[in-house]
């Protein structure tokens, strides 16, 4: 009896080893996860391969500010994930999983806030004085860093499903956009969204350049007769694109912002919301854009910017509206409208 009690021990103790010897997919994720957490380049190549998960074409300064070594540690360090399910046919397998970190889209929308202040106000350091400092790569680095080291900042959740398959005995999984987009907080979709090219395109103009840029200052038709003959009115009044607006606590670096969202109650589809907004407790100016595609019906994303420091919607005024949108032909719309003035400018892009 003694001896059929050891030879089971020995079966257990075996099997118990060679189950612990075999990864499975959830573990798998698991680990490549961690490793991308912890900056792990060697773990990281074992399950995703040898090319880097995200990596630009070196041609813009943004690709510069992502890949520097300190930015790397900051995008990672809020990431979280949980398993929810996992399905294995044979050497394939399919893991869901939740995944956690900053929203890239809240940090891009200060950052570009940011630069457009600065390169405004270097324009005009520029027509007053030859003594002026250009703004230094350093300089822009950390207002990126700073902004995303933000103890509040928002948080996106995205659900993945990532596909396995097993080579040599190991579990790879295919590290597609929509992975690489979750992981980074979505920035795959933030980077596509706006129009980084933006404050580039500024770069060594005089104001009646900046005043021509996209248009602006540029002759444009004042109703929508002058485009097709049909009508006098707008193609969009600003009452079917009603808006949100929730004034959120100080950070934790005394920064007060506020969240947004709007409605499309029109027939036409929305691709670009901005409200100019005046903060009459500090009579600065901020800027509430929102570059998600929004049907007719449906609710916008938040968007956020800048508040008022006092708390106060009082201290909120609407000045302008910018909203680009398109026809059921596709054919985009830029329209400007004036509050103070009522007063619409549209033309076709």
């Amino acid at each position: 009896m003694k001896k059929i009690l050891s030879l089971v021990c020995v079966f257990i103790m075996a099997v118990t080893l060679v189950s612990c010897g075999i990864e499975s997919p959830e573990r798998a994720v698991e680990n490549a996860l961690n490793a991308i957490k912890n900056l792990d380049t060697e773990t990281m190549e074992k399950y995703f391969g040898e090319e880097e998960l995200f990596e630009g074409d070196g041609e813009d300064a943004t690709d510069d500010i992502l890949e520097a070594e300190e930015v790397e540690k900051l995008l990672v360090e809020k990431l979280s994930f949980k398993i929810l399910s996992s399905e294995k046919d044979g050497d394939n397998a399919t893991v869901k999983v939740e995944i956690t970190n900053i929203d890239m889209q809240s940090v891009f929308a200060r950052y570009m806030e940011e630069l457009f202040s600065m390169a405004m106000e270097e324009v005009f350091l520029e027509l007053e004085s030859d003594d002026y400092e250009e703004i230094e790569e350093e300089e822009v680095l950390q207002i990126f860093m700073d902004i995303l080291s933000d103890e509040e900042n928002k948080m996106t959740t995205s659900k993945v499903e990532l596909k396995l398959s097993k080579t040599g005995g190991s579990w790879e999984i295919a590290a597609d956009e929509a992975l690489i987009d979750a992981i980074y907080g979505g920035i795959f979709t933030t980077i596509s969204n706006m129009e980084f090219d933006f404050m580039e395109d500024y770069e060594g103009m005089d104001l009646d350049d900046m005043e021509n840029y996209e248009g602006i200052g540029s002759e444009v038709t004042t109703d929508y007769e002058d485009i097709e003959g049909e009508t006098k009115d707008p193609l969009i009044k600003v009452e079917e694109l009603p808006y949100e607006i929730t004034i959120l606590e100080k950070t934790s670096a005394d920064y007060r912002y506020m969240e947004a969202t709007f409605t499309n109650n029109s027939d036409y589809v929305v691709t670009e919301y901005s409200l100019i907004i005046l903060l009459k407790d500090e009579n600065d100016k901020t800027y509430l854009t929102s570059y998600d595609t929004v049907l007719p019906g449906e609710v916008s994303p938040k968007f956020d910017s800048f508040g008022p420091k006092s708390g106060k919607k009082e201290d909120i005024e609407v000045l302008t509206y910018d909203l680009t949108i398109q026809d059921e032909n596709g054919i985009e719309y830029y329209i400007y409208y004036d509050v103070k003035l009522d007063k619409y400018e549209v033309r076709k892009r």
